[in-house]
């Protein structure tokens, strides 16, 4: 069974297509502007802990195969043909004379044997045989024999009941359920990882433009003074200032590209990508979403998309089918601590002939029992201190405690995360508003600080003060709309939201979709 991606909007590629896409030249993949889609499509192809969370699947689904298997039908079947020939001494008046004895055997016997879902052992087999004796005094020709047996064992203790028989495979049922919806946690933990990085990417690009916007004001700024100085209408003294400030700026604008830089590696990396294809990777071309005006959030709504969220987070399906499948076992346990008492069942019917081939004697005439033989066996085994199947309990025990635990913590951080996350996402969204407006101001600020050191009202100092708030609250604004969308993501995990929730009766390895309008979409979380 495979994992399928489909994306929800025409503008984005499907992920099949992307084994042609990365074949190609890695210069050519990104010959433009990387979008945030394409970034999500290799990370889903590319990242390694999806391949290894998959591999997990495939082997849950052996261990699947296995537990059904004591329900197998198994046939056994052999044939044998012997010569036995047997020297002897005898006496002949009075003289020894030597001969010999010849004894042929052939025969075979088929047979099937099942375990049944309700603990009970049913098995038949048919069994044929041949011999000829030339011994003295033996029968002369060939004597044949021909029996079917049927046989059923019931168990009466442990072992019986389908709950204790069907245990490990209902268990391992659930177990490979479980790691189907572990899957798909995996790739929402990849989405969101790789949205927040190439945010982040996008954000340090944009920052790095700020700082090289204000080295270029900062330069501009100097080389005017300098003309004025140069014509007398300046005091040298203001260059010196000058200066200070464009050596300010150029520092800031190198550690601002090293930040975008180092923002590029972390997202290659967490795309899977080697060192030559990180060093290609282009600009990030999506814009980060904005901030939505929101009507107040009630806590009776953020309360039900914290209970929505329980059902929808694949993470928690997973831990409530692995706690499921570890009381399966526990019942099995449970039922080994019993000691073993099976009653056995037989019944045979046989019949007899004479002459005939070695091989061929079943379909001679012959004699046939007046009535079935039957038999009844109970055997009874109890082990006296049972160690193998109290520790075997114990480990259970354990093991659905330990689940239960993280069944128990992970609700609770499910919702408390969706709490949080509403709270950091209305509160970015908030202070976005308000930073705008300050940024407006300070527009509005520097003109006029300008215009007031042109009328010898303000020094240079005052405006390189001005310019340099402004500086500031742009970079403010531009990290807060970098904390806003990894917000709206995180919150997007968090409600279980950044991928479609399973369909009841359907498996969590269906096909899915990948539907990026919730990374910029907030109301829809709380239709």
């Amino acid at each position: 069974m495979q994992f399928r991606w489909q994306f929800a909007k025409d503008r984005l590629l499907p992920v099949t297509l992307l084994c042609v896409f990365m074949a190609g030249n890695t210069r050519s993949a990104f010959a433009a502007d990387l979008r945030l889609i394409d970034a999500i499509e290799i990370a889903l192809t590319k990242n390694p802990d999806i391949a290894v969370q998959r591999s997990q699947t495939t082997f849950l689904r052996g261990a699947e195969m296995q537990a059904k298997s004591q329900f197998d039908w198994e046939f056994a079947g052999s044939a044998d043909l012997s010569r036995t020939i047997t020297p002897l001494d005898t006496a002949g008046d009075g003289a020894p004379v030597w001969t010999q004895t010849r004894q042929f055997a052939s025969g075979y016997e088929v047979g099937v044997i099942r375990q049944l879902r309700n603990g009970m052992t049913f098995g038949s087999s048919l069994v044929a045989a041949a011999t000829q004796d030339t011994s003295p005094g033996a029968f002369p020709g060939q004597k044949n024999t021909v029996k079917l047996n049927v046989s059923l064992t019931l168990p009466l203790l442990r072992g019986s009941g389908t709950e204790n028989v069907t245990g490990q495979e209902s268990s391992s049922e659930l177990n490979a359920l479980a790691s189907g919806y572990m899957v798909r946690d995996r790739v929402a933990q990849t989405v969101r990882d790789v949205a927040v990085a190439y945010w982040t990417y996008r954000s340090r690009i944009q920052l790095e433009k700020v700082a090289a916007d204000a080295e270029e004001q900062s330069r501009t700024l100097l080389a005017s003074t300098q003309k004025l100085v140069d014509n007398a209408e300046k005091p040298r003294a203001d260059l010196v200032l000058l200066n200070a400030d464009y050596a300010d700026k150029v520092i800031d604008r190198k550690a601002a590209t090293l930040n975008r830089t180092e923002a590029k590696n972390s997202l290659g990396r967490i795309l899977g990508l080697d060192a030559v294809a990180i060093a290609q990777l282009t600009l990030a071309q999506d814009v980060l979403p904005l901030p939505q005006v929101l009507r107040a959030i009630s806590p009776a709504q953020v309360q039900a998309l914290g209970e929505r969220a329980l059902r929808r987070r694949s993470d928690v399906s997973a831990v409530e089918l692995q706690t499921e499948a570890a009381i399966k076992l526990l019942a099995v346990a449970k039922n080994n601590l019993k000691p073993r008492m099976d009653l056995q069942l037989n019944a045979g019917y046989g019949k007899a002939s004479e002459g005939g081939s070695h091989f061929g004697f079943i379909s001679i005439p012959g004699r046939t029992q007046t009535g079935p033989s039957v038999s009844a066996v109970l055997n009874f085994q109890f082990p006296i201190e049972n160690r193998s199947a109290s520790g075997a309990l114990l480990q259970s025990v354990a093991t659905v405690e330990q689940l239960r635990t993280k069944r128990r913590d992970l609700q609770i951080a499910v919702v408390n995360n969706v709490e949080a996350a509403v709270a950091a996402v209305t509160s970015s969204a908030e202070r976005i508003q308000i930073a705008k407006d300050g940024l407006t101001s300070y527009q509005k600020a520097i003109e006029h600080e300008v215009i007031k050191q042109r009328n010898g009202f303000s020094t240079l100092i005052d405006v390189i003060n001005v310019e340099s708030r402004y500086v500031n609250a742009r970079i403010n604004y531009l990290q807060l709309e970098l904390e806003y969308a990894v917000a709206l993501v995180n919150l997007n995990y968090a409600a279980g939201t950044l991928l479609p929730e399973v369909v009841p009766g359907k498996s969590a390895m269906d096909r899915v979709t990948i539907d990026l309008d919730r990374l910029q979409d907030l109301q829809r979380l709380f239709l």
